[in-house]
């Protein structure tokens, strides 16, 4: 071997040592998950009704349709968090804390998710239309905004109908501007947006004395009110 190739492979095997040494000095970033947590919404004051109601997975706006953490901090702006990011969907997120919710109450006589093919009466559908942290103003804040649609199964060879629309939209205050205070306050805004929507679909089905089509096998039977025009 000549001096030169000595040389050239000298300074290649300099290289690749260096190239090492910086690799393993370099601090290894993890990523960090997060979901919605607040304690289960049980008494509401109302009473149980005869029907069964599954929960589909709601949608998102493409705006928020993703695992990363939103925050706006300048009107038109949007920015996300690199190393912090929500375990699933927005979609998934919300429509999982409601059904739990629902299921927590006592209201239904059943709360089903949509992949099960079970009997129902209604059907819950939904588009988790904003969900990030506001940061323009002081203290920033979590804002959560929900459209839900409930759909009525039809019996004896009537099609299903809407029998209830309406887009919520709730805000907390944040006491930071770090993921985790994010994370508490959208927590805090899931809380009372799901109560809010649970006491909506109770008095809306109430009022509308609608005697349910579907009942579970085994089942208790309940005495339905008679039917009046819906409100």
């Amino acid at each position: 071997m000549t001096w030169q190739k000595r040389s050239i492979f000298s300074i290649l095997c300099l290289c690749f040592a260096l190239s090492g040494c910086m690799n393993l000095k370099q601090p290894g970033y993890e990523l960090s998950y997060y979901t919605l947590e607040y304690p289960p919404i049980q008494e509401l004051g109302l009473s149980p009704l005869p029907v069964v109601i599954t929960v589909a997975p709601f949608s998102v706006a493409p705006a928020y349709d993703t695992h990363r953490m939103v925050y706006r901090d300048a009107p038109c702006k949007r920015n996300t968090y690199v190393y912090h990011r929500w375990r699933t969907s927005p979609g998934d997120l919300v429509s999982y804390r409601l059904r739990q919710d629902l299921l927590a109450t006592g209201l239904f006589a059943a709360v089903l998710t949509s992949d099960n093919g079970l009997p129902h009466d209604y059907t819950l559908t939904g588009t988790v239309d904003e969900f990030l942290r506001r940061g323009e103003g002081k203290p920033s804040e979590a804002v959560l905004s929900v459209s839900v649609t409930l759909v009525q199964r039809g019996g004896d060879g009537m099609g299903d109908a809407i029998t209830f629309h309406k887009s919520y939209r709730m805000t907390a205050p944040s006491d930071g501007t770090g993921p985790p205070a994010l994370v508490n306050a959208m927590s805090l805004a899931m809380s009372k947006l799901s109560r809010r929507i649970i006491t909506d679909l109770h008095d809306h089905i109430s009022r509308g004395g609608n005697k349910p089509s579907t009942r579970l096998s085994g089942m208790r039977k309940f005495t339905s009110p008679q039917t009046s025009k819906r409100g």
